[in-house]
């Protein structure tokens, strides 16, 4: 019994040294895990910057995203529309607050998300996966495994850290692709897009001010100083961030003063061409000669479905602003759309949802209406040509409900 008993206490004994062997174990690992992490670069891709200077009536915005980052446990979507400066917004950032973050990490989505991690070099080479994900390079599932590898590498790094992803495409609404972003607790994400996606918390980027949209344009422009006619050169193109900084320095690379750029707009439009190239900072590396021409790149619908791009050339041809999509009192998108009668119209909604989703038109609550950016039906009249063939339906409602039988008061007859 006694042998028994000291043999007990001796295998007790033994235990306890091997405990003792696997804690200290531990601490080694976790020692070396920490010296690892040490020498990843606190910057795992190149990061864009800015020149503060350059970033005008964004400083409540640039806050409030440093805020939610700090409070929400969701990935963050900068949503608007093209050229609004959602990059240029998320550029200022970085350089306003690189200070706060462990690891960063900048994805352009060129064409889908997992390739956009994979293909950049940086990120690879950063997170020391160049070798692993080589050997991997000829499997069939090689896109799902090697974005694994680098999502699951950035997991281990611990801090406060951020992801910024680009111009996502709609691919990240893909249920896996998502989940395997949501990288709390070590990982705050931000996403920028014209589309909106779900399961994201949603941050809408407006049109500037009507202040700082002449800050920027005077910043551009030096020829001279007329708030009153650069007003309405700015209410031409509704505050539009993009078109602000090519009006402004086509306009002083012309030498052209505001009461002839108001000209040239209301003529022509956009379609101001510039015997010199200048450069914006919405995509440097490329010379822009023609104001139109380089925004109708930036618009493309050839993915669209026929119903979506009929949708598109009704709104190019109506006024842009908020339309009610169902009012008993007034025009509204149901009746002006519709091909049968009010009580059977044509169920559209899904449609007009889509390309709001998209941010082809916006989406206006209270009351809900739909409306479209007057850059966007610019761009739509030049690729859909709009005519009486494919606008028949609207400009036959149009006629009926304007309609006045002989004798009734016009005035009372529309309540104005």
């Amino acid at each position: 019994m006694d042998v028994n008993k000291n043999n007990l206490i001796q295998n007790s004994g033994d235990y306890n040294v091997i405990l003792q062997d696997i804690m200290n174990s531990n601490i080694i690992i976790n020692q070396i895990i920490d010296k690892v992490e040490e020498k990843i670069s606190s910057y795992l891709t190149t990061l864009p910057t800015v020149d503060m200077n350059d970033i005008f009536g964004r400083d409540k915005d640039l806050n409030d995203l440093l805020q939610i980052l700090s409070s929400n446990e969701k990935p963050i979507l900068l949503n608007g529309i093209g050229g609004i400066g959602k990059t240029t917004l998320l550029k200022a950032f970085l350089t306003k607050f690189y200070g706060e973050f462990n690891h960063i990490a900048w994805i352009d989505n060129i064409s889908d998300i997992k390739s956009s991690f994979i293909n950049n070099t940086q990120l690879i080479d950063s997170l020391s996966l160049y070798n692993k994900i080589e050997k991997i390079e000829k499997d069939e599932h090689f896109l799902d495994k090697a974005f694994l590898l680098i999502i699951n590498k950035m997991r281990q790094l611990k801090g406060k850290n951020l992801l910024i992803i680009d111009n996502a495409s709609d691919d990240i609404e893909n249920t896996k692709t998502l989940d395997l972003l949501k990288l709390k607790p070590y990982w705050n994400v931000i996403v920028s897009s014209r589309e909106k996606f779900e399961d994201f918390y949603q941050f809408e980027l407006k049109c500037l001010a009507e202040k700082y949209s002449k800050d920027f344009f005077y910043k551009n422009y030096d020829l001279e100083k007329n708030d009153k006619i650069l007003t309405e050169i700015l209410n031409l193109v509704e505050n539009h961030t993009l078109a602000i900084e090519l009006i402004s320095k086509t306009s002083n690379s012309r030498r052209l003063r505001l009461n002839e750029v108001i000209e040239v707009l209301k003529k022509k439009g956009l379609n101001i061409s510039n015997s010199n190239s200048i450069k914006t900072k919405h995509n440097f590396n490329q010379k822009i000669e023609n104001i139109f021409e380089y925004l109708l790149k930036m618009f493309d619908i050839s993915e669209f479905s026929n119903f979506e791009k009929w949708i598109l050339i009704q709104f190019a041809v109506l006024p842009t602003i908020p339309i009610h999509y169902e009012n008993d009192n007034d025009i509204d998108l149901c009746y002006l759309l519709s091909k049968n009668e009010r009580d059977e119209k044509d169920p559209f909604i899904d449609g007009l949802n889509n390309l709001a989703n998209k941010g082809w038109i916006q989406t206006l609550k209270y009351p809900f209406s739909f409306k479209m950016h007057i850059l966007i039906q610019e761009m739509l009249i030049e690729k859909l040509k709009p005519d009486n063939k494919i606008c028949d339906v609207l400009i036959t409602n149009l006629n009926n409900k304007t309609y006045i039988q002989l004798g009734v008061n016009f005035v009372k007859a529309y309540k104005i």
